[in-house]
């Protein structure tokens, strides 16, 4: 979960619309963009998949980098 969570994308609100709920009431409902990546950090998943600017960059300034370990069982860890 904590690699999911740290791989995910950063997004921005870009506006809000007020929505009516039909019986009187109004809801507001958020449009969001992601966030634009930092070049100088490098992406914690693919470089091919060219997305955006992911959590884990940007708490950690870009110093998060995937590796492959095993375990002693030559399971992946």
């Amino acid at each position: 979960m904590v690699l999911n969570a740290l791989q995910a994308e950063c997004v921005q609100i870009i506006s809000h619309d007020l929505v009516s709920d039909g019986m009187g009431g109004f809801t507001t409902k958020a449009i969001y963009d992601g966030r634009p990546a930092v070049t100088a950090w490098n992406s914690i998943k693919n470089a091919d998949t060219g997305s955006g600017l992911q959590l884990g960059e940007e708490l950690f300034e870009g110093d998060l980098y995937p590796t492959e370990v095993e375990d002693n069982f030559g399971r992946p860890s």
